[in-house]
């Protein structure tokens, strides 16, 4: 038998939601993977510690020839592994019935036919090029199941739409999965990309300063501003700021001002209202240049840079991830976007982290690049 032998210097696993609690065992072996994933090729992948846990490298063993590489993307392996698997017979998920690789986007509210049009284009362009497209309902995410009902079983589902809460997405990936969808992204990975306390500190050294609340008690502010000290800052919730209110409920000139805190926070609170998510985040202010890029990455390893949706026609020059690239690949994530800006004094900063299902793509590109990436 063909071996795979994946040895990796980290406690995160590295294919999908390659967590360790995820590996299952199967004759001997250790599949890492997620749901059915990790079942169909469990007789051909087993992980091993490495050696050198702060090496951080990973090796990769197939027969006599052996590979040695900083970061092992997602996408590549389970394309390789997947090809092993191809090459023993049909597998399990085939004989099942299920499909592999899926996208799936949010029904047009006006009519449930047709895809939501701001997501046609993606839509179309993965039809074009083999991929399977199912339609969810969005505005029935408080009923998950009614929600995916029209969803063919399937692996490798990634979803382009329209934001959830981490709550929602949780249930909409329990609702799938009753329905043998393998979603890409989990509930756990959702919650840490899409919220600002899942991915602060990984990225602290590159990002501005940031202290944050539980809950949209206006007084637990007060703490937050002794953790900042003084000056200018930005309010924001654990997901969204108000940038385009940017004098009333965005920026705070100081935040020793505990008066002009409390103002912006209530009108950040009353403009939020049942959106408001998680807490109040004060982000120390940071004097920027330029427009911002927007990168996309794919199994830790940057697979796309665009210009940010807001600027559609502006793709900064000079961009630098040797910094970067370390940071967003050891958070383990499979598909999140990086938001980058040059501060004044010409380093790039960090100024979000997002789930990568669920950040617009800018209307200059073409969104077969996407799904190129993607599947």
């Amino acid at each position: 038998m063909r071996q795979y032998v994946l040895s990796i210097g980290t406690p995160q696993a590295i294919v999908g939601d390659l967590k360790t609690r995820e590996a299952a065992a199967h004759g001997g072996f250790v599949a890492v993977g997620v749901g059915r994933f990790a079942d169909e090729v469990g007789d051909l992948v087993r992980t091993e510690p490495e050696p050198d846990p702060a090496a951080g490298r990973r090796k990769c063993h197939a027969g006599e020839a052996t590979r040695s590489i900083d970061r092992l993307c997602y996408r590549g392996l389970r394309q390789e592994v997947l090809g092993l698997a191809r090459g023993k017979g049909e597998r399990r998920a085939a004989r099942a019935g299920t499909i592999q690789g899926m996208l799936l986007v949010p029904g047009d509210p006006l009519n449930p036919r047709r895809v939501d049009p701001h997501f046609a284009a993606q839509a179309a362009a993965a039809r074009e090029s083999g991929i399977a497209v199912a339609r969810i309902d969005h505005d029935a995410l408080d009923r998950p199941d009614e929600a995916v009902a029209g969803v063919p079983a399937g692996d490798d589902a990634v979803y382009r739409g329209w934001m959830m809460t981490a709550s929602e997405y949780d249930g909409f990936a329990k609702a799938l999965d009753a329905r043998r969808v393998t979603l890409r992204t989990s509930g756990d990975e959702y919650r840490a990309a899409h919220e600002l306390p899942g991915w602060y500190e990984a990225l602290r050294p590159l990002t501005p300063e940031s202290a944050w609340t539980d809950g949209p008690d206006l007084a637990g502010l007060d703490a937050v501003c002794e953790r900042l000290g003084g000056g200018p800052a930005v309010l924001r919730d654990h997901v969204k700021s108000m940038k385009h209110y940017w004098d009333e409920a965005a920026y705070i000139p100081d935040v020793t001002d505990r008066v002009a805190v409390q103002r912006v926070a209530a009108r950040f609170l009353e403009l939020r209202g049942d959106a408001f998510t998680g807490g109040f985040v004060l982000r120390r202010f940071e004097e920027f240049t330029g427009a911002e890029a927007r990168t996309w990455w794919i199994g830790g390893s940057c697979a796309l840079i665009t210009p940010h949706p807001d600027t559609p026609d502006e793709l900064p020059d000079g961009l630098d991830l040797v910094e970067v690239e370390p940071l967003v690949t050891d958070l383990a994530l499979p598909f999140v976007t990086v938001d980058l800006v040059r501060r004044t004094d010409g380093a790039w900063r960090i100024v979000e982290l997002g789930d990568g299902q669920v950040s617009d793509w800018p209307g200059t590109r073409a969104p077969a690049d996407l799904m190129a990436a993607l599947f």
